[in-house]
């Protein structure tokens, strides 16, 4: 592992651990934090900084959307704002870090309630290998344009003070809110919403924006941090250390030799800082920095996706198919599902690893790993080789059946998927004298499988790093990896009323138990997706349960006829609000459970669950 990268590698073994989490909105909460980043403390006031973030989809590569309003309500008074204009959001990038939206400062007093609001009206939803944007569609098959807000009641508030630092995460599960109609490009949406408050595992925030100062001496900077579409977020400390990792203009650095460089770039170089906000200063302690070229706004027009193809061995001047998707440097044209040509030179093209202070060159860009390519595009065809062109190297993930236990530190496994591409999809033999055999994949994976009871019959993913063409040895460098075959699964059932199958629901604070009869009509399932280890049919016996005898977790109800959604952090509270709802007269629309099932009791334990009630 490359020194300074194990803060990076380690939010990404967090991230592989949960299970299908899709959009969370991060809002920090911290008094003593306001005078770095908003400004102006006061002692009737707490500061609120509000950040985003998203998982990986197994079909949507992108879902950009426009975030437009977020408040916070107390018991009494007028619902405070902490998101002073609307910004543009892609949530399907955000995979690995969450980004910064807005801060803002809101009275002292206890919370009840969140709303946010986004706009679909000019929505880009793209499904994985498409390449024109699905159409969004409401849970009723209804074109979906306007605003959507989406009210929060908390069931247990939080409480903003002077010297109270509280982290608010609200999700959004993809696979809970989406059906996804691939033949037809189609996508029906119907939010389901978690909220976490102060969760233990938060991700790095990262930033985009410029540099307006760098004090060498104070191992410090200040960037304007910005939004996707460039809309002004706030003015930023940033606190760096002697492990801090700079990428400025595709050249790496570590510590003192990075904050110098990076005083030398112009004011108003385009910037993006990875970090966590101190609760004690609310300056952001920087993990990782990208400076110059290289990064979003920093002039160059991008391509990110999967390599497929290589013509050239190791130390030529190599000439890339990358598939995926394109956006010039002022991101207002867009390509999705295409293969681009990428040139590179062997001796100018700059070669950088996220999180690392690693040296690269162009031999790193083997068949299978993913890129982001900083260059000038025309058509199809990037030129990525002169000494401006940069391309960073992102994480894979990759997909398989194992043949056995892990060997030492070596897993092999019969690779079926890299992203969201089936393995087929690659020419495999342009990896140069030693290339990937697909079937025989070898994945070094150090100490990562113990504990996890992987065997021949296990579905196993992985995320890290393809080795360089034409080496010997383990095609693949893991951090992180999941025995799929017992990760947790999500029981997803969805109904339309009055047509189909009929939903028969019953719960106490124990439990929820689904009589599903009938014959399903287009829009209606009942299904148990265990991720990469695949889907089957919700057997109909015996009688599907949801419970959770630990009780603690994250939980939401919705009401479509309320247009609100109540937040729990126990199952009992949660069934038992689901149980009072029905009896009132109210039909189950639908019920995502994420957690451990159980076929032969056909029981999941969920620490995750949402319903739809109407």
């Amino acid at each position: 592992m490359a020194a300074g990268g194990s803060a990076v590698n380690k939010t990404l073994r967090g991230m592989v651990a949960l299970p299908r989490a899709a959009i969370a909105l991060v809002a920090v909460l911290a008094a003593a934090c306001s005078q770095e980043i908003t400004g102006g403390a006061s002692s009737e006031s707490g500061s609120v900084a509000i950040a985003i973030t998203d998982a990986a989809s197994s079909s949507i590569a992108q879902f950009e959307v426009e975030v437009t309003a977020i408040q916070l309500r107390r018991a009494t008074g007028a619902p405070e704002s902490v998101l002073n204009t609307a910004t543009r959001v892609d949530l399907a990038s955000l995979t690995d870090t969450s980004l910064l939206l807005a801060s803002a400062r809101v009275p002292n007093g206890l919370y009840t309630q969140a709303t946010i609001t986004i706009d679909l009206s000019a929505a880009q939803c793209v499904l994985a290998n498409k390449t024109t944007p699905a159409v969004l569609l409401d849970a009723n098959g209804n074109p979906l344009t306007g605003s959507l807000s989406v009210p929060l009641q908390l069931a247990a508030p939080f409480l903003v003070g002077t010297t109270a630092h509280r982290l608010l995460e609200l999700d959004l599960d993809l696979d809970q809110s989406f059906s996804v109609d691939v033949v037809g490009n189609t996508v029906r949406f119907e939010p389901a919403f978690v909220l976490r408050v102060d969760p233990q595992s938060p991700r790095l925030v990262g930033t985009i924006g410029s540099l307006t100062a760098v004090a060498p001496n104070l191992s410090s900077f200040t960037g304007t941090v910005r939004g996707v579409g460039g809309v002004l977020v706030s003015n930023v400390v940033f606190q760096a250390s002697g492990a801090t990792i700079y990428q400025i203009d595709g050249v790496s650095l570590l510590g003192s030799a990075g904050i110098d460089r990076l005083a030398t770039l112009p004011v108003d170089a385009s910037l993006q800082c990875f970090g966590s906000i101190a609760s004690s200063t609310g300056k952001i302690d920087v993990v990782y920095v990208e400076a110059g070229t290289g990064t979003y706004n920093g002039g160059s027009d991008i391509v990110e996706g999967h390599i497929v193809g290589r013509t050239g061995g190791p130390g030529s001047d190599a000439v890339l198919e990358v598939f995926g998707h394109s956006n010039d440097a002022l991101h207002t044209t867009f390509q999705y599902g295409t293969t681009f040509l990428v040139n590179t030179s062997f001796a100018n093209t700059k070669v950088v690893r996220r999180g690392s202070v690693a040296s690269f060159d162009p031999d790193a860009l083997n068949i299978g790993q993913r890129v982001r390519v900083f260059g000038t595009l025309t058509g199809t065809t990037m030129t990525a080789n002169d000494t401006s062109s940069v391309i960073r190297i992102q994480p894979t993930r990759v997909v398989g059946n194992a043949a056995g236990a892990p060997s030492g530190t070596q897993l092999t496994f019969a690779l079926t998927r890299v992203g969201l591409l089936d393995q087929s999809a690659f020419d495999w033999p342009d990896g140069g004298f030693m290339p990937v055999d697909p079937n025989v994949f070898k994945a070094d994976i150090g100490a990562l499988g113990v504990g996890q009871a992987i065997n021949a019959t296990s579905i196993v993913s992985a995320v890290g790093y393809f080795t360089n063409v034409g080496a010997s040895g383990a095609d693949f460098n893991a951090v992180a990896l999941t025995n799929e075959s017992t990760a947790p699964s999500l029981v997803l059932v969805r109904n339309r009323p009055n047509i189909g199958f009929t939903v028969v629901t019953t719960a106490n604070a124990s439990q929820i138990q689904l009589n599903i009869v009938g014959v399903p009509v287009a829009g209606e399932f009942a299904v148990v997706d265990s991720g990469a280890a695949g889907s089957i049919p919700l057997p109909s016996g015996p009688t599907p349960t949801v419970n959770h005898p630990g009780n603690t977790g994250f939980y939401s109800l919705r009401d479509r006829t309320s247009h609100t959604i109540r937040v729990y952090t126990r199952f009992s509270d949660f069934a038992s609000a689901l149980q009072s709802d029905i009896v009132q007269g109210a039909t189950l629309i639908q019920l995502g459970a994420i957690g451990t099932y159980t076929q032969s009791i056909n029981v999941i334990d969920a620490g995750i669950a949402t319903a739809v009630v109407e």
